[in-house]
């Protein structure tokens, strides 16, 4: 099983890497979609040469801008809110997202490493 691991751009104080396999990253991004962020597309690689899709998955060095990361983070915490609270959740939220402990604490994770700003997928 793949693991995508994400690197501070410029890591501050106390903000470490983190580490997601793949089934977790897809159902995060998943998740924060349902839940209003609309993702603005990573930057290419600093050695990538030719056109660049902008994608989330893959190991390629990408880098989230500041930005993104934090509206990801944004929406991912409206996320553990909405499951930690039991709200109602819409149609499209419903069905992506798991209410288990585990997948909240999942959801944390990216949610708070997120709010850090700008990272790099790698």
């Amino acid at each position: 099983m793949s693991v995508v691991r994400f690197r501070p751009w410029a890591p501050p104080l106390g903000r470490e890497n983190a580490s997601f396999n793949n089934t977790a990253w897809h159902y995060c991004l998943d998740v924060a979609i349902a839940f209003g962020w609309k993702p603005a597309g990573t930057i290419a690689p600093r050695d990538f040469t030719g056109d660049w899709c902008g994608r989330y998955y893959g190991n390629d060095f990408q880098i989230v801008t500041n930005k993104d990361a934090r509206a990801l983070a944004a929406a991912v915490h409206r996320a553990v809110y909405a499951l930690s609270t039991k709200q109602a959740l819409t149609k499209d939220q419903a069905k992506v997202c798991d209410v288990d402990g585990e997948s909240v604490y999942i959801l944390r994770k990216l949610a708070d490493y997120a709010a850090g700003g700008t990272f790099t997928i790698c």
